[in-house]
């Protein structure tokens, strides 16, 4: 009987396990997802694969951009790296050795100069190491002088391996001229990957493009806008088919469209036979309309805390490619602190939780885009609900339970649970929940309410000079003195030169350079030195005509939009350009949206016999509107996977977008005012701190520290400098 018992035990506990354990490679196809993105990380694989496979070395080593290193984790595991003779792994870092005995070696990194610099490091070094010794093998065979024409060959010294640069997702002629001048254009292959919009979840693409908004505001760049429209032109092409109508706002938006439209021509013309479009067969395409809007056109939304579940966690914890990292204390969790990491004379022993957050777990799925309120109150319900399952299953007699019924309490268990575990949800809410009752959130929550509302300006400007003076990050306080700059107009000239004096005296030159960075990028000004743009009282402007502030907002609702920053009563200018979009044309209201950055809205056809032809369709579109409105006044049809038909509208997001209007579109799909199914592209998922934090100048100095942890493997150049 003893055994019997153990044996449903042990089978239980396996059950808990195979049930906790993710995999990151799962496929993301769900019932209800308006269109299937899974065929591209097939695509992207394949991509990857064929540089791997032109490799004809034994030996192969595989080193990595740590800002590509997601992207590749997301599109191939390394069990199938190591299948094809990938024998080690690295991050490419500086001050690095390459390993001489391996027979190639390649690199996968972004187009970017630091990175082309670091790579000539690597590959200079090995050479001039080699150089040394064959120089010291001819001096033992006294044959030096005779020989010290052909310095880089001798029969007693293995030859370089073979070196190849493959650029994510194209080579650029800048980085090729980046090499020459570093001098290893000739020992190095170029190869690229075509990588681009890569699906972390069901309807979110993301191109993992980092530095995105600061080449727009700050470099005046227009690469940013070639990349999305480049996939945007293949994304159309391989899976969703022509989208007939495309909307857009902002100067970027419209470069976009017009490098979309050009690229369509240039393959016409070139002859390319897979251009015809998915959706042609069936004459339609899988998505009714793609929406562009340019980061400039709102840099509001970004600096306001979020306040659902997944965006707090993203704010407070940070997500990195999808993780969160928790760190615990030894009063948090007695076990976790028994296995502590950092147990030592001195320190607070702590235990690192790190867990992959996507749709794949079914707890997350279903409160990622609620109010963190909210979201709470259904962690307790689904705790209560399984203590009282554990109750029942306690109360019974276990000698006299089968299999069966242990098996009946772990699938209840697996559906309250979810992927990750609900233990893990309680402990992370517990966590968000203890640093967003300390005074200082409270405080800082308080201000964006103020500058939101349009309160008073001294209280805002006391509160960011405490930040400053209290040793705050530079990114935290900068966030609201960006929040404040823009809902106020600028902010007072003395003030303003204040803050800058404190700034470069709390941070440093790095410090005051990275303002100044700002400034230049339009986020942070003065009412006198901005009084020339016609730009800069834009949200005065707009905020009553687009009904941006809601007096009355509840936690618990989730109807209206602003449930995402509860706190304040906002409504993202974003989202509410995108209602505008889809309730009709844009034109209607181009006497608000004037006021906004960007220019002037705009609407264009594409013809699915004329991809090229940026004509202005206006029945097409008309036909389009009557779809919109029409599918919150009928029921939808069901199709074969039994998931409502509603027209699709792709949102694009150039320079980033946050996790709470991603959310808000989710909510937005769910009610029936909309009327539409929303899939979101961006350059990357964002927040205040982390859209600054890439438009610092370190890179630009030289200077990388163990904060910086979306490198992989942190390292300091300025400590040994």
């Amino acid at each position: 009987m003893r055994s019997k018992i153990l044996a449903k035990i042990r089978y239980f506990y396996k059950l808990r396990y195979l049930m906790s354990t993710q995999n990151p490679f799962t496929d993301l196809t769900q019932t209800g997802s308006p269109v299937d993105f899974s065929k591209l990380r097939e695509i992207y694989k394949r991509n990857i694969m064929k540089v791997v496979n032109k490799l004809k070395g034994r030996k192969k080593t595989l080193i990595m951009d740590p800002k590509v290193s997601g992207v590749l984790n997301q599109c191939i595991q390394t069990s199938t790296l190591k299948q094809h003779g990938i024998d080690q792994l690295y991050y490419l870092e500086p001050g690095g050795e390459l390993d001489a005995s391996v027979d190639d070696v390649v690199f996968f990194c972004r187009p970017r100069y630091e990175m082309m610099k670091t790579i000539a490091e690597h590959v200079l070094n090995l050479r001039d190491a080699r150089r040394q010794l064959i120089k010291e093998v001819r001096k033992q065979e006294q044959t030096d002088e005779k020989c010290s024409f052909d310095i880089d060959e001798h029969p007693d010294v293995a030859p370089l391996p073979t070196m190849t640069v493959c650029m994510v997702p194209r080579v650029t002629s800048l980085c090729m001229k980046f090499l020459d001048n570093l001098g290893i254009l000739d020992i190095v292959k170029l190869r690229q990957c075509d990588i681009n919009f890569l699906p972390i979840e069901p309807d979110v693409l993301t191109l993992e493009y980092e530095s995105a908004y600061r080449e727009i505001a700050c470099e005046g760049h227009n690469m940013p806008a070639y990349y999305v429209a480049s996939a945007l032109h293949k994304l159309q092409r391989d899976i969703i088919g022509l989208v007939p109508l495309v909307k857009g706002k902002g100067r970027l938006a419209k470069d976009v469209s017009e490098i979309m439209l050009r690229l369509r021509r240039e393959a016409i013309v070139e002859g390319e036979v897979d251009m015809i479009e998915p959706g042609e067969e069936a004459g339609e395409s899988l998505v009714d309309a793609i929406v562009l809007l340019d980061r400039e056109v709102d840099t509001i939304t970004p600096f306001c805390t979020q306040l659902t579940y997944e965006g707090l966690t993203d704010e407070i914890l940070g997500m990195k490619n999808g993780v969160v990292t928790i760190k615990l204390k030894s009063g948090d969790d007695e076990e976790y602190a028994a296995s502590s990491e950092d147990e030592g004379e001195g320190k607070t022993p702590t235990k690192v939780i790190k867990s992959r957050l996507s749709s794949n777990d079914v707890l997350f799925k279903e409160i990622r885009d609620l109010n963190f309120g909210k979201a709470c109150s259904v962690l307790r319900d689904r705790s209560t609900e399984m203590q009282a399952h554990y109750q029942a299953l306690k109360e019974g007699k276990v000698e006299d339970q089968n299999v069966s019924e242990i098996g009946d309490f772990v699938r209840k268990l697996k559906g309250n649970i979810g992927g990750a575990g609900l233990d893990l949800h309680s402990t992370l809410a517990k966590t968000l929940l203890d640093k967003s009752k300390s005074y200082f959130f409270r405080q800082k929550l308080e201000m964006e309410r103020h500058c939101i509302e349009g309160g008073s300006i001294d209280a805002v400007i006391s509160q960011i000079e405490e930040m400053i003076y209290r040793g705050e990050s530079w990114e935290m306080a900068m966030k609201l003195a960006c929040l404040a700059s823009q809902t106020y107009g600028g902010l007072p000239e003395k003030k303003f030169d204040s803050i800058r004096t404190d700034v470069m005296h709390a941070y440093g030159a790095v410090g005051i350079l990275n303002s100044i960075v700002l400034e230049r990028a339009g986020l942070f000004y003065g009412k006198e030195s901005s009084a020339e743009d016609p730009n800069r009282l834009a949200y005065q402007n707009v905020k009553k005509p687009m009904k941006l502030v809601v007096d009355s907002v509840s936690e618990e609702s989730s109807n209206d939009i602003t449930f995402a920053y509860s706190s304040s009563g906002y409504a993202p200018l974003s989202i509410r350009l995108v209602q505008l979009a889809i309730r009709g044309s844009w034109k209607h209201h181009e006497e608000t949206l004037k006021h906004l950055r960007g220019g002037e809205s705009f609407e264009l056809g594409q013809s699915l016999n004329e991809y090229g032809g940026a004509v202005q369709t206006s029945a097409n579109y008309h036909s389009l509107l009557k779809k919109f409105s029409s599918a919150k006044d009928k029921k939808s049809s069901l199709d074969i996977s039994g998931y409502k038909k509603k027209p699709v509208v792709l949102v694009c997001f150039i320079g980033g977008v946050t996790s709470a209007e991603i959310s808000c579109l989710r909510q937005m799909s769910k009610s029936s005012e909309a009327g539409v199914d929303f899939i979101v592209a961006t350059t990357k998922v964002i927040t205040g701190e982390n859209l600054l934090r890439n438009m610092n100048q370190k890179e630009d100095l030289g200077i990388y520290d163990e904060s910086d942890g979306d490198r992989g493997v942190p390292w300091s150049i300025l400590k040994t400098r």
